[in-house]
Order: structure tokens, then sequence, then C-alpha cells
């Protein structure tokens, strides 16, 4: 399972909600799943189903580091704690229907990628003092500017809380596109073959 690739799918699930969000749609109630309460609307359904989603996925790493200590990363594991914090926080926010709650959501994900982004790159450097040249340059001076691109992101949508209601949705789908390019980034750094993890992160 690739991180990556879990975010890109989680993010583009993100976008298809909130392009169509306040649009009534006509169609039947889906079979209720284990996860889902009868008389539950699809966005509270959906959101149950996200948060289920990330807790499974954190339930995955933590059995596979207990069959191979580190075999996924303390940032990646701690990544995964924060997806399923944001995902409760996103349930509880759509049962209330508080738009401020689910702005706030939106804000708390932007903040977990900033912590992740800034952990990698904190990691780079520790593993150069560690060991000269662990992690080249041009890579700890890319987590650098990742790092810093994200603390930005947060900024913009602390300012736009404040900002009219397209403001905010200039924001969230900003937010959106610039998380998906940094995934596109992180893939084209990430060797093909299997699940692999840089060992200066551990």
């Amino acid at each position: 399972m690739k991180k990556s690739r879990s975010a890109l799918l989680a993010l583009l699930g993100g976008a298809l909600f909130l392009l169509g969000y306040g649009l009534a749609v006509a169609v039947p109630p889906p079979p209720s799943a284990d996860n889902s309460k009868e008389g539950e609307s699809l966005d509270v359904q959906f959101a149950r189903m996200q948060l289920a989603l990330a807790q499974a996925s954190l339930k995955n790493v933590e059995s596979l580091n207990s069959k191979v200590a580190k075999l996924v990363s303390a940032d990646d594991v701690a990544a995964y704690q924060q997806d399923v914090a944001v995902a409760r926080s996103q349930l509880k926010a759509t049962e209330e229907g508080d738009p401020n709650a689910e702005f706030a959501v939106w804000l708390r994900r932007a903040e977990a990628a900033a912590s992740y982004a800034d952990a990698l790159w904190q990691g780079a450097v520790s593993a150069n003092h560690r060991a000269s040249d662990t992690v080249r340059a041009t890579e700890v001076e890319r987590l650098r500017l990742a790092a810093e691109l994200a603390k930005l992101e947060v900024k913009r949508g602390e300012a736009a809380l404040h900002g009219t209601p397209q403001q905010r949705t200039a924001w969230q789908l900003s937010l959106l596109n610039d998380e998906i390019q940094r995934l596109k980034e992180d893939a084209r750094h990430t060797t093909p073959s299997g699940r692999i993890y840089p060992f200066w992160r551990y």
C-alpha cells in the first residue's frame, strides 16, 4: 500500500464531495452498510465510510509494523493517525451540518499536511547531521520548499476563514489542486518497485 496513492484517492473523493456540495440528487438511498446507520444522509454515510477506511488503513500499517519492526516509518504512522483524526472531525462536522465546522476540518487537514511535510524535511536534515550526504542536498531543499509551501497553505486557509463563502471554496479547491500536484511530485521520487521507505525517516 502506498501512502501517496491512498492520499490521492482520498483527495479526489474530497474534490467530488466539494464540487457536489449543495446539489439535490434524487437518487434512492443505497442498501445500508455495516458502517452506516438507518436514516443517515448520503453525506454522513460517506463521511462515516471515510472514517472506517482511515481506521482500517491505520490498523493495516500497525499490523505490518507488529510483524516487521519499522517497516512503515514513524512519520507515515503519524500521518495515518492524523488521517483518522481528520476523518473523525469530518464525520462530526457533517452530522452537525455546520459550515464553519466543515471548513475547520479542511484547515485541520492542511495543518496535518504541513506537519507531515515539516517532519520529512527535519528528518532529512537530521539524517545528514548523523551521516553526511545521507540525503542529497537537492532533495533536502525540495523537502524544505514543500514544507514552506504547506505552511503558507495553512496561512491562506486561516485568511479564507474570515472571507466570503466563495473565497473559502476557492481555497479548498486550491488546496486540493496543490496537494495533488505534490503527490504527483512525490510519486516521481518513489522507487517504482514495491513498497520502499527511505531509511533515514525511521
